[in-house]
């Protein structure tokens, strides 16, 4: 679907907003189609998983037209990352089930159930879809809720540059992840999505599909400019106050 001016202008409103914020706090943006500068550095960082299947060259078809990242930098040194790949797909469960979404450059002979949970068959959605991971931020810089900003950031980003019909994520069951993704991560829904044998860990793990559509996202976005120009314009209301009063 095309994105139309006020969409166009939306995002890059949002994107200001954002580095200018993170500029304020001494910080620098990087974005980068480059998927082994984005290996290299999270494999250089400590406190990490690691980097996904889902965003590894090593084993997915991995290029600059469906490929996006970004590295945040503090007095020149990396302080945070987060990843974006895109994919087309007339099924997205079924990217998942036949495991084409976690690597598709080599074909194994075996397979095993990735455990889908009952639910998940019943998720319907076709398109582009992005898919986020690889959010990492250095632990001197945990606290800030950076890790909601810069997740929101990057799938506006997507929309841009994939024009994204959808964005997912993969994390854990857990009620603290469930908590952050809808509350912090500002996620529409997190449906229940396999129980099972799970390939970018190659072990069995309980694993969340958060999910938003396009429309949500730059809801969410619209809605928070709003809400920051609201609160500029009252902050400008109330020092235009005090020269009166003290006048008085």
């Amino acid at each position: 679907m095309r994105l139309s001016d006020e969409e166009l202008d939306l995002i890059q409103a949002y994107v200001d907003s954002v580095r200018t914020h993170a500029a304020a706090l001494g910080f620098s943006m990087t974005l980068s189609s480059d998927a082994n500068a984005f290996v290299d550095f999270l494999h250089e960082q400590e406190a990490t998983h690691g980097v996904s299947a889902i965003h590894d060259p090593a084993k997915c078809h991995i290029t600059p037209d469906n490929f996006a990242w970004f590295r945040v930098d503090r007095y020149g040194v990396g302080v945070a990352c987060h990843a974006i790949r895109s994919i087309e797909t007339d099924d997205f469960i079924e990217e998942v089930r036949t495991h084409r979404v976690f690597g598709d450059i080599e074909v194994p002979w075996d397979f095993e159930s990735v455990g889908l949970y009952p639910e998940a068959y019943d998720l319907r959605f076709a398109g582009r879809i992005g898919m986020g991971g690889g959010l990492w931020i250095h632990p001197n810089c945990r606290g800030q809720n950076l890790s909601s900003v810069f997740s929101k950031l990057l799938r506006i980003i997507g929309i841009r540059r994939f024009r994204l019909d959808h964005y997912v994520s993969f994390v854990l069951n857990t009620g603290k992840r469930q908590q952050w993704s809808l509350q912090s991560n500002g996620q529409a829904r997190i449906p229940p999505l396999l129980n099972g044998y799970y390939p970018p860990y190659g072990a069995k793990k309980d694993i969340l599909l958060t999910h938003c559509t396009r429309d949500e996202m730059l809801m969410q976005i619209r809605q928070e400019l709003a809400a920051s120009e609201a609160a500029v314009s009252a902050s400008h209301t109330e020092d235009a106050r005090h020269p009166m009063a003290e006048r008085a």
